[in-house]
């Protein structure tokens, strides 16, 4: 018996090389690139008995695999080269033998592996790999490692489409085509029944059939789904086409929130208008609609797919006259075997579990007592963008953002370290970046001094000391004795009393109702509820953090009311609760 881990690596190995796209010569910088029907023209699949034609299709095959070991040793060039003469070899004898299975099946193959040679992918590997990373950007290329540092987020070059614009342009254009081709060829050829493939590498014979053709089709349908989800979604966050905002907010400082300039407002704008319900950001891109709603049902075929490829298997080791010789996996129980029929009939079955997934509506037991409905099918039908189902709220003024709200400020004996935590340290944290260059990037508390971790326009860290001494503190040595405002440090009867802050979230955000009316301000949430310092329950949030649709399009079919899923998060939350428990008390 043989475990399903070696199942699905097997079922991997033998499909991957159907797994890519071919060549096209559309606009990248069309950003809708509406997916089209491939229409290709393929003659019903005949086993073709040729002698000449067997040994041109061994050569031939023998060159596709080399296009795989150029791609795994690095060789990109060499792969384009050999691309180039293997497809046009495949296509020289499949327009001979239009109906020869082999020259259907090697053609399939080359369309995908033919990638390398197509050239809005060039243009985009080159432009990625080639390129000074900077000119991705369009912004400073001084400035270019802090966006590394703080922001994953790519931008074009000045003259250059977006990359996510060019990305959905290949997709679009280029790949899905090829896989569309692909999956006409490989259908053909695994309903043609009792057909094989034979050739020889390196001495080894190898024949591949329906075991094989049907998973790697169904490997074709998976990557069609998933390359339709990633061409559909409008994923450009970008600014009158350029990332220049995100370096701009990735420079804010606390302190420029008391005066924020044009920039930083319209910068700010920009990224909150993002989460609006009419930002495109999200969205299923025009005349994707069609493609995006059909994934289930890809994805459905694709399981098909596999499961056949499986039976195929079982159906081989039944059949006493197949020898399984040149397989590349072998079903069996002895010890030659790759894997046993029962593991390939479990496979089935649990496939057969995930179509029911696809499907429609279908119960998951979290545990004895609690479970919930799903329609996956439905996630696939918003196509308008997922902002309409956050809860219901409503942000506040920029200037309120590093503001703390007088019910977050307390009198306290020490001093919390930490540019958010206190007045004092804030206060102290500006007086710091105006005697040294560069930017707060973190305080720490040492042994002998406060520290206030500066990071420099030379790509450095400079940790500056500070000494505090109830109210007053000096900045590094020699520097002059300064005393903290009011509002920051005061004697209280002889004890020095500091304002901290006790909320971990700035006043940003106020959730309201579903007409607008306040229910709290997102920061309370961190603070006791009360005065005999309760803290918010998650039954709390039923009034307080409200759903436009609890069902969220239907995707939980059973979520009719708030009651609704805050009872369910309430059950999730407390069977989560009790099994840390009870592994604590395991542990002791």
């Amino acid at each position: 018996m043989f475990g399903t881990k070696k199942l699905w690596g097997m079922i991997v190995a033998t499909s991957v090389i159907f797994y890519a796209g071919c060549s096209s010569d559309g606009d990248p910088a069309s950003t809708e690139n509406a997916p089209t029907e491939v229409d290709y023209k393929v003659s019903a699949c005949a086993i073709v008995s040729d002698s000449e034609v067997q040994a041109e299709l061994n050569e031939a095959t023998n060159s596709s695999i080399g296009i795989f070991q150029a791609l795994a040793n690095g060789d990109f060039e060499g792969a384009k080269e050999v691309s180039a003469y293997t497809k046009s070899t495949f296509k020289t004898i499949l327009t001979e033998n239009p109906k020869n299975c082999g020259a259907q099946l090697g053609y399939a193959v080359t369309i995908i592996s033919d990638l390398v040679n197509n050239k809005e992918i060039n243009d985009l590997y080159n432009r990625v790999t080639s390129e000074e990373p900077s000119t991705l950007l369009n912004v400073d290329p001084e400035s270019y490692s802090k966006i590394l540092m703080k922001t994953s987020v790519l931008a074009k070059s000045s003259e250059q489409p977006l990359i996510t614009d060019q990305v959905q342009s290949a997709i679009a254009t280029g790949v899905l085509p090829a896989v569309d081709s692909a999956i006409i060829l490989l259908r053909n050829i695994t309903n043609t029944e009792d057909f094989s493939f034979t050739f020889t590498v390196e001495g080894k014979t190898i024949e591949l059939d329906k075991g094989e053709f049907a998973p790697a089709l169904g490997v074709l349908h998976f990557a069609k789904a998933y390359l339709i989800a990633a061409a559909s979604i409008n994923i450009d966050a970008s600014k009158d086409k350029s990332y220049q905002w995100a370096l701009t907010l990735s420079d804010l400082n606390s302190s420029d929130f008391e005066n924020l300039s044009t920039e930083q407002r319209a910068a700010l704008d920009h990224v909150t208008g993002l989460l609006s319900s009419k930002s495109p950001f999200t969205t299923v891109r025009n005349g994707w609609e069609s493609s995006w709603k059909s994934i289930p049902a890809l994805l459905d075929t694709a399981i098909s797919n596999v499961q056949e490829g499986l039976e195929y298997g079982i159906e081989e080791y039944n059949d006493p006259k197949n020898s399984q010789e040149n397989d590349l996996y072998v079903v069996g129980l002895d010890e030659e075997a790759d894997v046993s029929p029962q593991d390939l009939q479990e496979a089935i079955e649990n496939m057969e579990m995930i179509k029911g997934f696809l499907r429609g509506p279908i119960e998951i037991d979290i545990n004895d007592s609690l479970s919930i409905t799903v329609n996956i099918s439905k996630f696939f039908t918003i196509t308008d963008g997922f902002q309409d189902f956050l809860p219901y709220y409503k942000l506040t003024d920029y200037s309120t953002w590093m503001t703390p709200p007088p019910e977050v400020m307390v009198w306290e004996e020490y001093l919390s370290w930490d540019h958010e935590g206190s007045a004092a340290a804030y206060e102290i944290e500006k007086a710091v970046t105006s005697l040294y260059e560069g930017e707060v990037d973190y305080l720490w508390e040492g042994s002998d001094a406060y520290y206030v971790d500066l990071y420099t326009s030379d790509y450095e860290y400079n940790s500056v000391p500070v000494y505090i001494s109830g109210c007053n503190y000096t900045i590094g040595d020699g520097d002059v004795a300064r005393e903290l405002s009011t509002t920051s440090c005061k004697d209280s009867n002889g004890t020095v009393m500091y304002q901290n802050f006790n909320s971990t979230l700035p006043n940003i955000l106020v959730f309201t109702d579903a007409a607008g009316k306040e229910t709290l301000p997102a920061y309370k949430l961190t603070l006791p509820k009360n005065e005999d310092g309760d803290r918010w329950t998650i039954s709390d949030m039923k009034g307080i953090i409200v759903f436009p649709d609890p069902s969220f399009n239907g995707v939980f079919p059973k979520m009719k009311t708030q009651d609704d899923i805050w009872n369910l998060i309430e059950k999730i939350y407390y069977l989560e609760t009790s099994y840390e428990d009870e592994e604590d008390y395991l542990y002791y």
